[in-house]
């Protein structure tokens, strides 16, 4: 197994042998977008760490996905700053929050055309982390809407993302 591996460069072979994979922080060993795997599971932080699991779309058909920013005990953090990686034939399309600046670019809708499905065969996507992480249930088992249940001003993210 790698030491570390660009972000960019994790591949769905890497996510099945180990699923959970964190930032190695150090620049003299590695440049800022590498990651490392981790090991010991299930994990109670999953803070600077990314999680690669199958996720299953309105449909019902399966992907793999990258979760990153995942909070194990705030849903409402998980909710606004959840990102997700869809990979498809070896290529994966990060999806965009509602308040990122170049939403347009990674929309829900710009996820659909990279699958080749509509919209409302995609959303809302479904996620199971339980076999990797303890928390909150709520978070654990979560979905991911086309369009978020509540949208918090400029303001309000980064207050929340400050608590955090």
């Amino acid at each position: 197994m790698k030491e570390w591996v660009l972000t960019d460069k994790l591949t769905v072979n890497d996510l099945r042998g180990v699923p959970v994979w964190e930032y190695v922080n150090d620049e003299s060993v590695a440049p800022d977008t590498a990651v490392r795997p981790v090991r010991e599971l299930p994990v109670e932080d999953l803070t600077g760490r990314l999680v690669g699991t199958r996720v299953v779309f309105s449909n019902g058909s399966q992907y793999w996905a990258i979760l990153n920013n995942v909070s194990l005990k705030s849903m409402r953090s998980t909710k606004h700053f959840l990102g997700v990686w869809i990979e498809k034939d070896g290529r994966w399309f990060e999806l965009a929050r509602y308040h990122d600046a170049d939403f347009e670019r990674r929309s829900p809708a710009e996820l659909a055309r990279f699958i080749g499905l509509p919209v409302s065969d995609v959303f809302p996507i479904k996620y199971d982390i339980t076999d990797v992480a303890i928390g909150d249930p709520a978070v654990l088992k979560g979905t991911v809407e086309a369009e978020p249940e509540e949208r918090l001003t400029r303001d309000q993210i980064i207050d929340l993302a400050l608590e955090n």
